[in-house]
């Protein structure tokens, strides 16, 4: 039986959504389509339309890092100190999407 959205709880598929919109903000800022990230990241575009969707719960950190790495986003935009968890056991890269949202003033 094929993988469903719908078999993630809703903090899951919230998360998920939160990283999306953060990665398609980030491509969107460095003017880049996503097949052009696509040629440079090595990441199928249609692999970077799902989790800028909020649809890739299979994406890898390595496929993550190579995308941050074509956009050129380098350590010093990234701060990686985590507030603590209401939430016990939140996933590290979710965790860094929360921080990118908090330090633009959003609300996540």
């Amino acid at each position: 039986m094929p993988f469903q959205m719908e078999d993630l709880d809703p903090e899951t598929r919230a998360g998920l959504a939160t990283l999306g919109e953060a990665m398609a903000n980030l491509r969107g800022s460095r003017g880049i389509s996503q097949h052009l990230l696509s040629r440079r990241s090595g990441v199928s575009q249609s692999s970077i339309s799902r989790l800028e969707a909020g649809k890739a719960p299979w994406m890898r950190a390595r496929q993550l890092g190579r995308l941050l790495a074509a956009l050129g986003v380098g350590h010093r935009e990234v701060d990686f100190e985590v507030p603590p968890s209401r939430v016990p056991a939140r996933d590290p890269l979710l965790e860094f999407v929360y921080e990118m949202h908090r330090r633009d003033g959003d609300q996540v």
